[in-house]
């Protein structure tokens, strides 16, 4: 699987997806227990407020949602909040919180990809944060998270949880950014990958972690240290491409869903 590979992008997110909501859920019971949720919906949300307040990157996510997309945000405290009544166990609450935040975003996958281009850039800087932290703090997880190869293992630092939260938000604003002020583009060409490719290579780019990154390889045993910096050349060097280019690629491979 390769860096820019679409499903790739699509298991980052739902890393950070389940990062999140399986945090949610806990607090959630946590909140007040199950029988809270039998209280009317703005009850509801001032217990989950309250639990979140320790964990920023979550609240981000939900004020988001809230001022972004209500009706999503709705159908997603009403769907955990719905499994919670029946006495489920945090797991299940979590799986239910997160197919409907992957539901969400893929509703809004062309949304985000035909954002302006000061949208994309803003989510492109916000995914960078956080690879660059998870690199200092775990090249692993920066690994597994870039390549969509699975969770973290352990649990992630507050900074790493504000800026998964921060990233979510950056998608999430993009995504609302797209609907009300929609620019049409096409599909990005081999010259500009292959500008790409340049410019990787003069970021420091082996030709190993070059094609790991755009095509994916079996052929390449790759530490996850250098898996973790061909991930963040990439976004580096698509940071660097002319304005329609870069918009173009972050459109198209940051998208989710």
């Amino acid at each position: 699987m390769s860096f820019l590979e679409t499903t790739s992008a699509s298991q980052r997110a739902g890393a950070v997806i389940g990062l999140i909501v399986i945090g949610l859920a806990v607090r959630i019971v946590m909140a007040g227990g199950v029988e809270r949720y039998f209280d009317p919906m703005a009850v509801v949300e001032d217990e989950l407020v309250a639990a979140l307040e320790e964990h920023p990157g979550d609240l981000l996510v939900l004020d988001a949602m809230r001022t972004y997309f209500p009706d999503d945000y709705e159908d997603l405290i009403e769907t955990m909040a719905d499994v919670a009544v029946e006495g489920a166990p945090s797991e299940l609450i979590a799986d239910a919180g997160n197919a409907q935040l992957a539901l969400f975003l893929s509703r809004h996958k062309n949304d985000f990809a035909n954002a302006p281009t000061a949208n994309l850039d803003a989510a492109l800087a916000s995914e960078i944060a956080l690879m660059e932290a998870l690199q200092q703090q775990d090249v692993g997880a920066c690994s597994a998270y870039a390549f969509g190869i699975g969770l973290f293992e352990g649990k992630p630092s507050e900074e790493v949880r504000e800026l998964l939260g921060q990233s979510v938000v950056a998608k999430v604003q993009a995504m609302s950014a797209g609907r009300t002020d929609q620019q049409m583009r096409l599909e990005v060409t081999g010259p500009m990958m292959e500008e790409l490719v340049a410019t990787m290579q003069a970021n420091g780019a082996s030709e190993a972690q070059v094609t790991v990154a755009l095509q994916g390889s079996a052929d390449f045993v790759m530490a996850d240290s250098q898996r973790c910096d061909a991930a963040l050349i990439t976004l580096r060097s698509i940071q660097q491409q002319e304005e329609y280019a870069r918009a173009m690629m972050i459109g198209e491979y940051l998208a989710v869903g």
